[in-house]
């Protein structure tokens, strides 16, 4: 009979951390995703990936924009 050796604590630890992690990213994925969604019904067009993402919130924190509050505020969250 073959035994295995107990894991150690730092490796259990790394085991729930890598899928956290994972989680993490998807769910910006899907915030940034849906932020450039929203705003490109508004006129705002953005590449993807996460560099452009720096564009989209200077725009939504520029008041020189005709972007309404309504659309700025949701925009803000996303963001925080």
């Amino acid at each position: 009979m073959r035994f295995v050796a107990l894991e150690t604590e730092a490796q259990r630890v790394r085991a729930m951390l890598f899928p956290a992690l994972q989680m993490f990213v998807g769910q910006r994925t899907q915030i940034f995703k849906a932020l450039r969604g929203h705003l490109a019904e508004r006129g705002l067009v953005a590449a993807t990936g996460t560099a452009q993402l720096k564009r989209l919130a200077d725009t939504i924190e520029d008041g020189d924009t005709s972007m309404p509050v309504k659309v700025r505020e949701p925009g803000q969250m996303y963001l925080v």
